[in-house]
């Protein structure tokens, strides 16, 4: 247990809002004595298509990030997941935290082999043609699919479904080829946790991610890409914290 709070801020990911931590992950962080702050990216605060989301780039969703972090008066621990772990590589680039963890991350080099597999899908290239990433997760079957593991239960999975939104196709163009630069600021603690069923970022690609940034790698099974909601979401939560709090006994 903290005897003192410190704050973690979690970045969300591609889709998603600051909801899918707090349906778990906020109140099992503030039981362990967290300051916990979640935020939306710009364009994410609704569900479903949302016009002119296409404007925003990844640095729009970095800058966002710094705003969070220059409200408070000490470095936080920051949590990105999926393409907030890319933000939060890039914000490594330039400013620096307490402790960082990339959960379910998109990898240094970008997301180019995930889109291969997104590829496969039939829906891929009309909502690639028009610009509309909301196309990719717009029913339970895709969402699934992308997100959860298949014992997901269908009133979680359509709970989730409903929530999720468009994304930039800008900011997935940024994501492309990142060229996430390893900085000093990176030399801070840093953990790697995916899981062993994610099909978007595979656990070769949590090696290669771990690998960069000489970071602590640890994959969590029976669990898919979004390891804060999915079945089993309690061990994500546990592993991260156990991984933040091993060293306070010593």
């Amino acid at each position: 247990m903290n005897t003192k709070k410190e704050t973690v801020i979690f970045v969300h990911g591609a889709w998603h809002g600051k909801w899918c931590w707090e349906k778990y992950f906020k109140e099992a962080f503030k039981k362990r004595g967290y300051e916990v702050i979640t935020f939306d990216l710009p364009g994410h605060d609704k569900p479903g298509k949302i016009k002119g989301i296409n404007k925003y780039s990844l640095n729009d969703y970095v800058e966002s990030l710094v705003t969070e972090v220059r409200k408070l008066n000490e470095l936080p621990i920051i949590v990105g997941h999926s393409m907030g772990g890319l933000i939060l590589q890039k914000y490594l680039e330039t400013y620096t935290c307490k402790k960082a963890i990339l959960m379910a991350s998109v990898p240094p080099y970008g997301v180019i082999n995930a889109t291969f597999r997104f590829a496969k899908k039939s829906y891929f290239y009309p909502s690639l043609l028009n610009l509309n990433l909301y196309g990719l997760v717009n029913t339970k079957a895709k969402s699934k699919d992308a997100f959860f593991s298949p014992n997901i239960s269908e009133a979680a999975l359509e709970e989730y479904t409903s929530k999720l939104c468009s994304e930039s196709f800008r900011a997935f163009l940024n994501m492309l080829v990142p060229k996430v630069t390893v900085t000093a600021n990176s030399k801070i603690p840093i953990l790697v946790i995916g899981g062993s069923l994610d099909k978007i970022f595979t656990e070769s690609d949590n090696r290669k991610t771990a690998k960069k940034f000489r970071a602590d790698l640890i994959m969590v099974k029976d669990i898919a890409h979004d390891m804060m909601i999915d079945v089993n979401h309690e061990i994500s939560a546990y592993e991260i914290l156990n991984w933040l709090e091993k060293d306070k006994d010593l």
